[in-house]
């Protein structure tokens, strides 16, 4: 209970969680600076797909209008849907994300916004390497761009796992 009552509401208004939370991917590949320099990276075949089925699913999940909504997401489907399995959605949730495009078109109405939420998420993992490494080579001035404030990549810790780093083992949030 300590976590959700007290730790977690805590950690919420700091600037560390907005700050991380602007930094994540699925939030920075909206922006085109980040597509831009992670269009310019190296990367392999699945990466670049996945980065254009994460661009798409962005561009799909921000749309508003609902017809401009049906055609995106019949477009998505059309352009990606043969590579669900490649990016590592799983059968299940690719039948399921089938079926709602199905019903979707046979009805005439828009998918939901998050309908391809997780053919981006596989998307998303497929690009952390290369995010990683995006963050490491231009780091300091991508992250201004980006509106970081403090954060930096963390360093490896010197210390091995399951050492004590404070010398007080009772006190789990000692530093907050």
């Amino acid at each position: 209970m300590q976590v959700r009552f007290d730790i977690f509401p805590r950690f919420k208004t700091s600037d560390m969680y907005s700050e991380l939370l602007a930094l994540h991917p699925g939030q920075t590949i909206r922006r085109p600076v980040v597509r831009q320099a992670l269009e310019k990276a190296a990367m392999g075949p699945l990466q670049r797909m996945a980065l254009q089925v994460c661009a798409d699913a962005a561009d799909f999940a921000d749309c508003s209008d609902g017809t401009k909504r049906v055609a995106l997401g019949a477009a998505f489907r059309e352009a990606h849907g043969a590579q669900f399995g490649e990016l590592g959605v799983s059968a299940a949730e690719a039948n399921r994300i089938n079926a709602e495009c199905d019903k979707a078109a046979a009805e005439g109405t828009a998918l939901r916004a998050e309908a391809f939420r997780p053919v981006a998420r596989a998307g998303l993992n497929q690009l952390c390497e290369a995010y990683i490494g995006l963050l490491g080579a231009e780091g300091a001035s991508l992250l201004a761009d980006l509106g970081s404030k403090s954060f930096a990549l963390a360093q490896p810790d010197p210390k091995p796992p399951g050492v004590d780093r404070d010398g007080d083992d009772d006190d789990y949030a000692a530093g907050w």
